[in-house]
């Protein structure tokens, strides 16, 4: 297949208080500290200002690297790119570590035409890790640029940082409020996201909000006067404009307010429960209280043990409920003071389930007969593309998870489901973004996880069925 020419390398730089980033479809420049500003320009379009992309620059890079070993977080990054799913090459890396270690030049050194790289490292994966590196040299230089008090307000934030650190550097005073309750400064960042009609001067407004009192900011925003407790109890973690946006209708609601603020913590577990999910009349307080220290953000081997944390188990039960069109009025009679009756509910609705499929295939009618798109990538005998409602309810079964809940949107187009049989037996769902297709997640039998090595190992090995597909047909025509 002929390679798309672009009119630049890929890549990223720092010059004169700059970091550009250029991706295949644009070119991303963002300013330093103290005086931030973000620029875009595409193929077809002039230099524009960005908040959106300039947040995604962002948000990509780890905020407390200035203060990190510099060799050992570069390690860390390049360790799969060298060792492989299967650590049958580890040795290489010790060897590669340990050049890294007492190399003058720390990872620099490695651009050097005296570097020595091993024979069994391919011409592919050293340009990756020399980009990798380039990556981390960039980002350090930009990084240092921003005090480290702001950076570790940032650091916590999964989206938005952008729009936090131009408040942190044009709204004198703003520090405090971040440090004291993150989510009033969030909303206060965005606040043309809350405050309707949205200002023309957004960081302007924000000014002048924060000579206030609190409680004025969060009525300003749209909250109840009253929900500065409640707000100041949520993790920088779990922040995001939808989950504000739907805990901002909750605030007016004094029985639900009343529940959140007696919450020790309120993380993304719990607003999802009590915005997306609507179970807060159906939580026991102590089982809510439980679910609230939770963490946000899990490494493969918590998620492991947390496969039936009582979150997870609410999440599974609600798109259970929606799958099995179970009436909201019998759903609100079924009230959890534990975790064990919420592992049993679950089970219960398992198995109704694989009932209902057994006795009616066809128990969601409206979605029966949808038709699905031709699969993006043909897949192969190991990675078997799912071309039906059926097909996905039965992989859903096997599986024991939720993944007929994807049925409409692999037919709009926007996700599709392909079964894995090899290297691991689980479900991959993809779905399509601006830069093409990529993993929307991968899970083995209720929901177990999978490590993300082979997640990419076989969403490869999908890539690569486009071209072995064109040739099995080409060498059928003659």
């Amino acid at each position: 297949m002929q390679a798309i020419k672009l009119p630049w390398r890929t890549g990223n730089s720092y010059k004169d208080g700059k970091y550009y980033a250029f991706r295949k479809k644009d070119i991303r420049v963002i300013t330093s500290w103290p005086n931030p500003r973000g620029y875009r320009k595409t193929k077809t379009k002039a230099w524009m200002h960005t908040r959106r992309y300039a947040d995604e620059v962002l948000c990509e890079m780890n905020m407390l690297l200035p203060e990190e070993d510099q060799a050992r977080a570069f390690l860390n990054t390049v360790k799969s790119y060298i060792t492989g799913p299967d650590d049958s090459t580890s040795s290489i890396y010790e060897n590669f570590a340990l050049q890294i270690q007492i190399a003058e030049k720390g990872i620099e050194a490695i651009f050097s035409t005296n570097w020595h790289w091993d024979n069994k490292i391919s011409e592919d994966e050293i340009r990756n890790i020399k980009g990798l590196a380039n990556k981390q040299i960039t980002e350090f230089q930009y990084l240092k640029t921003i005090p480290r008090s702001v950076r570790e307000i940032l650091n916590p934030l999964k989206e938005r940082r952008w729009q936090m650190m131009n408040l942190l550097a044009r709204c004198p005073g703003s520090d405090d409020l971040a440090t004291t309750n993150p989510a009033l400064a969030f909303a206060l960042a965005n606040n043309w996201a809350f405050h309707l009609p949205a200002v023309t001067q957004p960081y302007r407004s924000a000014r002048a909000m924060l000579k206030k009192k609190r409680r004025e900011i969060a009525l300003w925003l749209g909250f109840h006067s009253q929900s500065g407790n409640l707000l100041s109890k949520i993790s920088p973690e779990a922040l995001s404009i939808i989950r504000l946006l739907g805990l901002r209708k909750l605030t007016h609601d004094k029985k639900a307010r009343k529940i959140l603020s007696h919450l020790q913590s309120i993380n993304g577990a719990v607003i999802d429960i009590a915005v997306r999910h609507g179970w807060l009349e159906r939580i026991n307080p102590i089982l809510l209280n439980e679910i609230s220290i939770e963490h946000d953000e899990y490494s493969v081997s918590q998620r492991a043990r947390s496969s039936q944390a009582p979150s997870r188990l609410i999440k599974n039960i609600f798109f259970l409920e929606h799958q099995l069109q179970i009436l909201p009025e019998i759903r609100r009679q079924r009230k959890f003071n534990n975790k064990t009756q919420l592992e049993n509910y679950h089970n219960e609705l398992l198995q109704f389930r694989k009932l209902f499929i057994r006795h009616d295939l066809a128990f969601d009618a409206g979605n029966a007969f949808v038709i699905y798109p031709a699969p993006p990538f043909p897949g192969n005998e190991e990675i078997i593309p799912i071309k039906d409602v059926l097909d996905l309810r039965k992989e859903g079964m096997e599986m024991e998870h939720c993944v007929a809940s994807h049925s409409l949107l692999v037919a709009q187009g926007s996700h599709y489901v392909y079964s894995v049989h090899q290297p691991v037996r689980a479900t991959l769902s993809i779905k399509k973004t601006y830069d093409g297709w990529v993993i929307d997640e991968m899970k083995g039998v209720r929901n177990f996880p999978i490590d993300s090595r082979i997640q990419e190992q076989c969403f490869q090995s999908l890539l690569e069925t486009v071209y072995l597909f064109s040739t099995k047909n080409i060498q059928e025509q003659y």
